[in-house]
């Protein structure tokens, strides 16, 4: 009998989901054993075919889908009878102003990155629940407490996967079911190249932000270019350290200038809200676009009154 601990891993088309599902699949214990079986999925089977050359399970799964979550999880149950841990980290970025932002946009980030969390907790707890034993883990971040211009839906989708995470944790305590919010500040992510196209329309002179179109664009590779972004395989470490650890934490801090953030964030909600907001406003083109606005109006005011 297979006595490992089966994962189910969303998300592993590339970064993060990808370099965890492999790092679980290839860590040991001292004594030499692999105490995981790993099941990755993506949507697109093709993004995870070449994971199956290094011996983890691959699934298609789209998180997005109710039907497509049923059947990955009754297919690894086939397979290996069970789920023990599942890491919900499918996630997308949903980058531009709000206003100029198509809702169908709006509505996929958070159907991604909050619902799809959701859909598959729903299809895996109960079978835990009646074992008395599983753990979660939602892949969170950062940006659920600092709040920066031109990712808002981002922000809303993180700020409402803690919400969740933190009512589960009390919920599913009576079952022994342990719930961990990982809180990641920067590391390596092909969210912001997925994203860099879709912000090329704020360029066009259709766009009342075209003037400050390269600083949504700068918003978007904010954390790219962080100077201490991790490694996906570092984070990945960091994550399965957390998971192995006696008394299971409960927010895990992970990846790059973590603290930094947070500081932030502590400064914009409780101590300095304007100064924080007003340095973000002017970081991300906003003050400069208010500048050139005033100077219009300006402009069209002493046009109207030569006449």
């Amino acid at each position: 009998m297979d006595r490992r601990e089966v994962v189910l891993v969303t998300g592993c088309s590339s970064g993060l989901g990808r370099a965890l599902a492999v790092a679980l699949h290839e860590f040991t214990t001292p004594d030499g054993s692999n105490p995981y079986k790993v099941f990755a999925s993506a949507r697109k089977p093709a993004d995870i075919d070449s994971l199956k050359e290094t011996g983890v399970d691959a699934v298609q799964l789209d998180v997005t889908d109710a039907g497509s979550v049923a059947a990955a999880v009754s297919s690894i149950r086939q397979k290996a009878g069970r789920i023990d841990v599942v890491v919900n980290n499918a996630g997308i970025l949903s980058a531009g102003p709000l206003v100029e932002s198509s809702m169908q946009n709006l509505e996929r980030a958070m159907d991604t990155n909050l619902l799809g969390a959701m859909r598959v907790i729903q299809a895996v707890v109960p079978e835990m629940m009646e074992r008395r034993k599983g753990m979660i883990v939602n892949i969170g971040s950062v940006a659920g407490h600092l709040v920066t211009p031109f990712a808002a839906m981002y922000h809303a989708s993180k700020a409402a996967l803690l919400a969740i995470s933190e009512s589960l944790k009390m919920e599913l305590s009576p079952w022994d079911i342990k719930v961990m919010l990982v809180e990641a500040g920067a590391f390596k992510s092909a969210l912001s190249e997925n994203s860099a196209d879709a912000v090329q329309t704020y360029s066009s002179k259709e766009s009342l932000y075209s003037p400050i179109a390269e600083s949504i664009r700068d918003r978007v590779f904010m954390s790219q270019r962080d100077p201490k972004v991790m490694s996906v395989d570092a984070v990945a470490q960091q994550i399965i350290a957390a998971m192995r650890r006696k008394n299971t934490p409960w927010r895990v801090p992970v990846a790059g200038n973590y603290c930094k953030f947070m500081f932030w964030a502590f400064l914009q909600k409780w101590v300095a809200p304007g100064i924080v907001d007003g340095l973000l406003q002017n970081k991300f083109g906003l003050t400069k676009l208010g500048q050139i606005i005033m100077g219009e109006s300006s402009q069209t005011t002493q046009g109207s009154k030569s006449e």
